[in-house]
């Protein structure tokens, strides 16, 4: 039997291998759209074809992985929005700039900046999805009491009470909150 992995492990792994399927999803679209439509085997729209459609494969990837997961900020609408023009702007400017000089080819040039485009989008939207609290706001949350008098023993470093000198292991600790239940899973 495999072990549970944990909702955040199995995102995680699950982001990884965006990479692998956006590099097959740009290489198949970029084989139809150079084989079906004749207006394509231009060069350049090619390329931004194949990364459009790269990157709305990537973008419901991303989203589908990892919903849920990550608290939206309050400006995360804005943000989300302007990320989403700022990667293509950011793409088409790099291709531009790369194609502009002579030692790199035109195509070449705009695959590279049709590539990009996804991979900055994402790299973007990290920094509307998460959601930074301050330490004291993340401690609050969670109250640990004594079971015995009822201590916050919040920042102890061991599981012994101050005020009255109860003593507990961590799982007594944690099933002795009133208003928790603590969940068990037993292996086979």
């Amino acid at each position: 039997m495999l072990p549970r992995m944990s909702k955040l492990v199995v995102r995680i792994l699950l982001s990884v291998f965006v990479v692998p399927l956006a590099a097959a999803v740009y290489l198949v679209t970029w084989a139809l759209l150079e084989d079906t439509y004749t207006v394509f085997r231009r060069g350049v729209l090619l390329y931004a074809g194949a990364g459009a459609m790269t990157w709305i494969f990537v973008a419901g990837y991303w989203i589908g992985v990892w919903r849920g997961a990550l608290k939206r900020t309050s400006y995360w609408g804005a943000g989300a929005v302007g990320a989403t023009l700022i990667a293509p702007v950011a793409g088409a400017l790099v291709a531009a700039a790369l194609g502009m000089t002579d030692a790199i080819d035109r195509e070449l040039a705009a695959f590279i900046g049709s590539a990009l485009t996804p991979f900055v989008w994402m790299i973007l939207t990290l920094f509307f999805w998460v959601r930074s609290e301050p330490a004291s706001e993340a401690g609050a949350a969670v109250s640990v009491r004594c079971p015995a008098c009822g201590y916050d023993l919040r920042g102890q470093r061991e599981a012994r009470c101050p005020e009255c000198g109860a003593a507990f292991s961590i799982g007594e600790l944690l099933e002795k909150q009133p208003g928790r239940e603590m969940k068990r899973e037993f292996s086979a």
